[in-house]
């Protein structure tokens, strides 16, 4: 088998692999790890004591394994003890020289860590990507599984991204009703947590639709939340929460019982 650099330097024009790693780390997002659907994904093999073929990027550097990686030679006999491995790629990278090769690492404690240098504002380093972890009990295998992941396409991740953010399956909830209905149909928590959660709260009088803003009092005698809606008569006046140490009753109206008030807040789907 052989483990190869892809990019190598071109004498016409003159260009170096550096050349070439700094837009594909930019191309790969700063990700590292093995390309999809190339060669057999690193894709580890219990049975046969293999790391697949595959394809891999470290900080930018296109890597190569082109057959498998027998790992039978690496695998030690302590008896009955536990014995923790980890594969790696490891890329070196001189003034004169890029070589890279596949190496293995072991414990009796844990699964040992692999260091590596960030060569993206230098020329020369070594970097290293795990790709694989395994334990052997009195020399035979017993577990292992591959660790590098993969770069996917920037559309995937999107996709990826948009999916999870449907997961979260928020919701906007409105509740539209007066002032006096609102402190009839919710207990004190569920409005103070209403108003809390609120994004806009507004009253509309006449033709005006105003933005309101709330201040709470504790609880009255009937054991409700004593809170009052203030609405502000001037556009260019900044909104004021509640709490802000100079609340400018000049600028402000408080909101009567029968005012239909509309309250938008985020929620989840149950």
């Amino acid at each position: 088998m052989s483990v190869k650099v892809i990019r190598q330097p071109s004498e016409t024009p003159n260009i170096t692999n550096q050349d070439d790693i700094r837009m594909f780390r930019y191309a790969t997002g700063g990700y590292d790890g093995y390309i999809p659907n190339m060669l057999s994904e690193f894709n580890f093999d219990l049975s046969s004591k293999k790391i697949g073929s595959g394809e891999l990027v470290c900080q930018g550097w296109q890597v190569q394994s082109d057959s498998d990686f027998d790992l039978t030679s690496y695998i030690l006999n302590y008896g009955a003890v536990y014995i923790y491995y980890t594969a790696y790629a490891e890329i070196v990278v001189s003034s004169t020289t890029e070589t890279a090769t596949i190496k293995v690492l072991s414990s009796t404690s844990n699964y040992p860590s692999v260091s590596t240098d960030d060569i993206g504002g230098t020329t020369t380093g070594t970097m290293r990507i795990a790709l694989a972890r395994f334990i052997s009990y009195n020399g035979a295998l017993t577990s292992g599984a591959r660790t590098i992941g993969s770069i996917n396409y920037q559309v995937s991740k999107n996709s990826n991204l948009q999916q999870q953010i449907d997961s979260i399956n928020f919701k906007i909830k409105k509740i539209a009703m007066t002032n006096t209905q609102l402190r009839n149909t919710y207990s004190s928590a569920e409005l103070e947590s209403i108003f809390r959660q609120a994004y806009s709260i507004t009253t509309k009088i006449g033709n005006s639709v105003y933005n309101c803003t709330f201040r709470t009092y504790g609880t009255g005698t009937d054991d409700k939340l004593n809170y009052k809606l203030w609405a502000m008569d001037s556009i260019e006046t900044t909104p004021i929460i509640e709490g802000y140490s100079s609340f400018d009753y000049a600028h402000y109206f408080e909101i009567s019982g029968s005012a239909d008030i509309e309250i938008r807040y985020m929620t989840f789907n149950s």
